[in-house]
């Protein structure tokens, strides 16, 4: 029910509180600042993407291209609000996401994840990412996979 109802749309600078929010209650330690969402907002605002529902952010998907080895997507952060997860919502916001890398002819997406981030994990894993490396101390705590897929 909720999945049917959630719209997916471009970010806007309304959402950037919202979006802080989820980010800290997803991340807490590891949480980006808050100037990293205004910077992305100005540098990819069409690969800043929310989930709304029922007029509430409930999550974001954040995105890049870069020009290396032809283009690349990046998909630098994704959270969902903890009370709406386990419906899909962080895969409508990948599926969206890589739609949008695919109109710009990007043919390789990669990401990092936490390797004790099991969920995340299992969500790529089913979406088609490989883990391709690991990372240590990438959240100087832990460890990160690079995972990666051809779209």
């Amino acid at each position: 029910m909720i999945r049917t109802h959630v719209l997916i749309r471009e970010v806007n600078p309304r959402d950037l509180p919202r979006v802080y929010e989820i980010e800290k209650l997803s991340f807490e330690k590891h949480a980006y600042p808050f100037e990293i969402f205004l910077v992305y907002y100005f540098l990819f605002r069409e690969l800043f993407l929310v989930a709304e529902f029922m007029g509430h952010i409930i999550g974001y998907i954040m995105g890049s291209i870069e020009k290396r080895k032809g283009l690349r997507g990046h998909v630098l952060s994704i959270a969902v609000h903890p009370m709406y997860r386990g419906y899909g919502i962080g895969k409508k916001l990948m599926f969206e996401l890589e739609k949008r890398f695919k109109a710009r002819n990007v043919k390789h997406v990669y990401l990092e994840v936490s390797v004790d981030n099991t969920i995340a994990l299992n969500m790529y894993r089913k979406l088609g990412y490989t883990i391709r490396a690991r990372i240590r101390g990438y959240y100087g705590d832990s460890d990160a996979y690079i995972m990666e897929k051809i779209i």
